[in-house]
């Protein structure tokens, strides 16, 4: 075994009974589960886990410290524009798929009479599989750009050019996230889509347009996560020198150095209790405005399905309507509400205030 992997595997070990002690003496669960997350799981933890709401749990930022990609620092570096990122689980997987055999139903379970019999039940379960989207990008940089500029200047250009590249991909692929192929139809399949649409899971707040939505999340492993496929993060190719056709007037050509940008996100709701969804807030207030009752109503539905939300997330329209509830003549302008009931809100961009799904 690479000596690199065994010092790992020691240091998991050793994460793990403290993260078991820590859990014994605060009435915390110790999460366990970490272990069966695979040896790039393993790698990561090692290298320090983020701990969120008394839980381990792998973030992008775990990730990116010892991903294959070199587009590494660059998501660590960006990544924090985008919540979604920042604060949901996350795993890669060895391809561009996963199968996994989820759960639908418990077995039937009874109480019997003293060396009495009971009939035997066994528990429901489906297949579903979670794939990766397949998103890449070239990039271009005319030499006439870099001629006659130092090494360093040079490489500032190009990082540049990446970091662009990446702002780009994290922002498409948070808008994806929830709103799947209706956002990219050639992306991977969203949350809105995986999720339940029964009233078990949905809060209807009845608007018809300008509509958002709240998502009460739970995440973790066989919950909610984001996969990133072929066990990296974002990959650049090394920059080379070709001839390509110029972008002013494609019949004529340049010298330039290129790059293939490769990144294959995606999500797993793998249990669909995982995640209940406040949707059509509109503008209206006292109609179809965000309320704390809606808010109240969604944490009661996770609840009723054997869940505790752990982040909920909403756009910067809901929050302030929120906060606006708390307005009153000798407090004008209250602080933005950051929690609710002790689950953090995290507002992000890339909920929309149109949503047709």
């Amino acid at each position: 075994m690479n000596p690199r992997k065994i010092t790992h595997l020691i240091a998991i070990t050793v994460a793990v009974l403290i993260a078991a002690l820590v859990g014994a003496n605060h009435g915390a669960v110790p999460a366990l589960w970490a272990l069966t997350v695979g040896t790039v799981g393993v790698n990561y933890l090692a290298h320090g886990m983020a701990v969120q709401t008394g839980r381990a749990c792998i973030l992008i930022a775990d990730l990116a410290k010892i991903d294959t990609g070199n587009g590494s620092e660059l998501i660590t570096e960006i990544s924090g524009n985008y919540p979604e990122l920042g604060v949901i689980d996350a795993d890669t997987i060895d391809g561009g798929e996963l199968k996994l055999s989820v759960r639908t139903d418990l077995p039937t379970v009874v109480f019997s009479n003293l060396g009495g019999g009971v009939s035997t039940s066994k528990g429901g379960y489906t297949t579903r599989l979670f794939e990766t989207g397949n998103l890449k990008h070239l990039l271009k940089v005319p030499k006439d750009v870099l001629r006659n500029k130092s090494a360093e200047t040079q490489a500032k250009y190009l990082t540049g050019e990446q970091q662009g590249a990446v702002e780009a991909a994290l922002r498409l692929t948070c808008r994806q996230f929830y709103y799947g192929v209706t956002n990219d139809d050639k992306g991977f399949i969203g949350l809105i889509a995986q999720s339940s649409t029964a009233s078990t899971h949905v809060v209807d707040a009845g608007a018809s347009s300008v509509k958002s939505s709240v998502f009460f999340v739970c995440d973790g492993q066989n919950k909610l996560q984001w996969l990133f496929g072929h066990n990296r993060l974002i990959q650049f190719e090394d920059w080379y020198d070709q001839t390509v056709p110029d972008d002013a007037d494609t019949t004529k050509s340049l010298e330039a150095q290129i790059a293939w940008m490769y990144f294959n996100p995606g999500v797993k709701l793998a249990n669909r209790n995982s995640l209940v969804r406040i949707k059509n807030i509109g503008t209206t207030v006292g109609t179809n405005a965000l309320t704390w009752d809606m808010m109240m109503d969604g944490k009661q539905k996770m609840a009723e399905l054997g869940m505790t939300p752990t982040r909920i997330l909403m756009s910067y329209r809901s929050q302030r309507q929120l906060r606006d509830l708390s307005k009153t003549p000798e407090n004008p302008n209250p602080p933005m509400p950051k929690e609710f009931e002790g689950i953090p809100i995290e507002p992000t961009h890339s909920i929309s205030n149109a949503e047709t799904i």
